[in-house]
């Protein structure tokens, strides 16, 4: 592609376009789909001009590449596989022009797309699996590295990058990645209102595949960095000798909520009705009761010691039971050993109503709301529009950006939601007050609308 021609280049007035006749019995409408696909292209060359840079001007660098400064390990991690992405990439850009070139109006933009979801993109799996240490690697090489960092400083500093840093272009592929789906989508969008059928069902299609790879590289990215919470969490306790200890490093483990609570163990008799203020930390298949050491003696070592830990298949939300903002907690086999192997009730009191929901919700699923809590009915869900970004802090919580829509099933009264977001079916908790509600009934349709056609373009 013509270094020429940039993102905002038009399909129509390229001249071998203009020349050839073929806008002559176009529509505005197929005009506007033949540029939904040249999109496709153009930021493909723009995108493949950045990751040029990425690896001409910053990984083969001969300092770079000189093991005294940047070990062959630590080379690894924050390059990754980015070679081998920088390679499919090629191929896909000189695929997508040879079928512009040999063709001009553009018929199969969607076809080599699925293709290469099929053959080529997973990739990017691995390169976004790799992102988690990859930031962290950069920055400690920075942060402790002073030759490394004179290196890097002295290469971000050139023209040649625009005077950008690495991790600008290390993000990349994880940019290109998210992008895709936007891009198809528009040709979804375009093929819609013409009368190209058989273009729209292959552009569906494509962006049911785009789509699928997009969230399974989320969900690799996701499982690395559970993996790492669960490996920097086992750091943080402490076993006394009456306790069992658990080993809490398994890749298919994840944590699901942590938080202090305030809990009274209900058949203890030598504790009768005294208030505990322990930590409870719900994994997906383990729950583990904590108590925070006092940080003001000398003791050192891990800041939780663990009293007692369950299987979450040998635990029981007492639902018959009620007191508000108390949930009636029974480890049905505990691993104390003063009482290893007996059952332990509890009452966990938590004085926030939507802490509260989110423990028993995460706990136990809950089927309908009681107190000021509102849960909707599928067909009756509002929604929300995020006004300003908030990143989750809790492992039950969603990261919104401006613009984001969710569909609301949950509100506490305290000033929360529960719902999905209709971009990518990712659910979780997010403040209201980052968001406004969208009234406008159209509004509302157009986005479920929209939500429909990617479920059935991921059939």
């Amino acid at each position: 592609m013509n270094d020429e021609m940039t993102t905002n280049t038009l399909w129509r007035v390229i001249p071998e376009v203009e020349n050839s006749g073929i806008l002559t019995n176009m529509s505005p409408e197929d005009i506007k789909l033949q540029q939904a696909q040249f999109e496709v292209i153009t930021s493909q060359a723009s995108y493949l001009r950045s990751l040029n840079v990425l690896v001409d001007h910053f990984m083969k660098d001969s300092k770079m590449m000189d093991p005294s400064i940047l070990s062959n390990p630590n080379r690894r991690i924050i390059f990754s596989n980015v070679e081998r992405v920088h390679e499919v990439e090629q191929r896909f850009l000189r695929e997508l022009e040879n079928h512009f070139w040999n063709e001009l109006k553009l018929s199969r933009v969607c076809n080599l797309i699925a293709k290469f979801c099929k053959e080529d993109f997973d990739v990017y799996e691995r390169y976004i699996q790799n992102q988690v240490y990859q930031e962290r690697k950069l920055n400690d090489l920075q942060k402790n590295d002073a030759v490394f960092t004179q290196h890097l400083n002295r290469l971000e500093a050139s023209p040649a990058c625009n005077r950008l840093s690495l991790m600008s272009f290390l993000l990349l592929p994880f940019q290109r990645a998210c992008r895709l789906p936007l891009l198809v989508e528009a040709i979804v969008n375009a093929a819609d209102y013409t009368q190209d059928k058989h273009l729209l069902k292959q552009a569906k299609h494509t962006l049911g595949q785009i789509r699928k790879l997009v969230k399974k590289c989320n969900e690799c990215a996701k499982k690395m960095q559970q993996t790492e919470q669960i490996a920097e969490l086992a750091r943080i306790f402490e076993y006394p000798s009456h306790v069992k200890m658990f080993a809490l490093v398994s890749q298919s483990r994840y944590l699901v909520k942590k938080g202090e609570a305030q809990i009274t163990f209900n058949n203890d008799s030598k504790k009768g009705s005294k208030v505990y203020k322990l930590w409870l930390f719900l994994f997906n298949d383990v729950i583990l009761i904590a108590r925070k050491k006092n940080s003001m003696l000398p003791s050192g070592g891990p800041p939780f010691e663990v009293i007692d830990w369950a299987k979450r298949s040998l635990m029981y939300v007492n639902e018959m039971a009620y007191s508000e903002n108390t949930i009636f907690l029974v480890l049905l086999e505990n691993q104390s050993h003063k009482k290893s192997g007996k059952r332990v009730e509890l009452s966990i009191h938590i004085p926030s109503q939507n802490e509260h929901s989110r423990w028993l919700q995460a706990l136990i699923p809950p089927t309908e709301g009681d107190g000021g809590e509102k849960i909707y009915e599928e067909w009756d869900c509002p929604q929300l529009i995020c006004i300003k970004p908030y990143q989750a802090v809790q492992p039950d919580e969603m990261s919104i950006d401006v613009g984001d829509v969710v569909k609301v099933t949950k509100k506490t009264s305290d000033g929360w939601s529960f719902g999905e977001r209709l971009g990518d079916g990712e659910s979780g908790w997010i403040p209201q007050n980052y968001c406004d509600e969208i009234e406008d009934e159209h509004v509302r349709a157009r986005n479920m609308k929209h939500q429909y056609k990617a479920i059935i373009s991921h059939q």
